[in-house]
């Protein structure tokens, strides 16, 4: 999006993840939950520094009392793991579903008991991650490529959602991957390859209207130059069957 502001050719082609994988995270105990961000009242929350800009803007939303940072929570710097979960610094902690909630788990905790998570996605317009793109004087040149290009991105997603075991084994021969790593991982991604949009377009789909939603939210907030139309970001012609 901020490319495409700042006037480089770039189309986006196809999403392998249907939500932004981001959201926060929190240790269940002392009566804590994270099942929105009205939870972040009165709390410690603990966000890596490129995310401040939102933190209240999600507090906004909060439906029973609009929250703000300094004011109803505390905002402090992250790390990239959840250290301070584990050490009592932080209540909630910015993490990627797809990835830290991996290092609780080694510690024996389990989702749901232990833990718990909600996506900033449900509650602000961050759709889609992973996102194929290249520009549109290439596609237009080789649009071939691009076809064949997405259709294996897309091949692979489906095998890994019907056949999770054998992913699991092919991922974890790969160096540096530890099949317990991977068992944990391809599940919880699995989640955010699929959406309602996918059940009707197929996979790898990407809504305008809410990409539209997306443009116009970081163009209001400071984050993109300039807002655009979907249409000029945006070509799911390149996806299998169309």
């Amino acid at each position: 999006m901020s490319s495409k502001a700042e006037g480089t050719d770039v189309i986006a082609v196809a999403a392998l993840l249907q939500k932004e994988p981001s959201g926060f995270l929190t240790l269940i105990k002392n009566g804590r939950r994270a099942q929105g961000p009205c939870d972040f009242d009165g709390r410690i929350v603990s966000m890596q520094t490129d995310g401040f800009w939102y933190v209240d803007l999600l507090g906004a939303v909060c439906p029973s009392k609009q929250l703000k940072s300094g004011r109803d929570f505390t905002l402090i710097p992250a790390g990239w793991t959840p250290d301070c979960l584990l050490s009592n610094q932080c209540d909630y902690y910015c993490a990627w579903s797809t990835n830290q909630p991996f290092v609780l788990n080694q510690q024996g905790m389990v989702e749901g008991k232990d833990y718990e998570m909600f996506l900033t996605a449900d509650y602000l317009p961050f759709y889609y991650a992973d996102v194929i793109v290249t520009s549109r004087a290439y596609a237009t040149e080789h649009p071939e490529v691009v076809r064949a290009f997405v259709a294996a991105a897309v091949k692979g997603m489906q095998f890994v959602l019907d056949n999770p075991n054998k992913a699991v084994e092919i991922a974890s021969s790969s160096p540096g991957v530890e099949r317990e790593h991977a068992a944990w991982r391809i599940p919880a991604q699995n989640k955010l390859v699929v959406s309602e949009d996918t059940k009707e377009h197929g996979l790898g789909y990407m809504d305008l209207e809410k990409v539209q939603a997306m443009i116009d939210f970081l163009a209001a907030n400071g984050q993109i130059k300039t807002g655009f139309r979907a249409e000029e970001v945006i070509d799911n012609s390149f996806l299998p069957g169309r």
